[in-house]
């Protein structure tokens, strides 16, 4: 029933398309989606836009509240989600892509990072990087097709919310 309420919810505010849903236990790592959510805390909900670069007719976008305590794993997660990926490679968050710093992602041990010491994406919040409206956001995500998303950071909101929500978009 919940599913079918978000695919509803994305085909008024994106679109018609051929949407997934990922459940949230099918997600590799469902303590990440929890994100250290502490009760007594005042939470305040981030809102964003959400732009795929290079795509332009029509421009893919979606709106995003999302609770600022929520990692970067969960931000990858609700991207995974609101874009219809599989969420089946690689990704990266940066301030302006490739070759900026710093870089969250996932670690593996096998990685090779050369140019940068990257932040592990379960652990780091974002309200430690999402401090100013307007502030920009690169997240890559499939290295070889590479998929690159502007995130912008529209507004700061007092309101508490314990779940993102796709509030807007449009394209596929």
């Amino acid at each position: 029933a919940r599913a079918a309420q978000i695919i509803a919810q994305l085909k008024r505010t994106a679109g018609p398309g051929n949407y997934t849903i990922i459940e949230r236990e099918d997600l590799d790592d469902d303590e990440a989606w929890n994100s250290d959510f502490d009760e007594n805390r005042e939470v305040k909900t981030l809102q964003f836009k959400i732009q795929l670069e290079n795509v332009t007719d029509p421009p893919a976008w979606r709106r995003v509240d999302v609770p600022d305590n929520f990692t970067f794993s969960d931000f990858h997660d609700i991207i995974q989600i609101v874009f219809g990926w599989e969420n089946e490679h690689l990704f990266q968050f940066s301030p302006k892509g490739y070759g900026s710093n710093p870089v969250t992602t996932e670690i593996y041990e096998d990685d090779d990072f050369t140019n940068a010491d990257p932040l592990e994406a379960n652990e780091v919040l974002l309200s430690e990087i999402f401090h100013s409206e307007k502030q920009k956001y690169t997240y890559i995500y499939d290295f070889g097709d590479d998929w690159k998303h502007l995130i912008t950071l529209e507004k700061m909101l007092p309101e508490e919310i314990s779940l993102p929500e796709c509030i807007g978009g449009k394209g596929q």
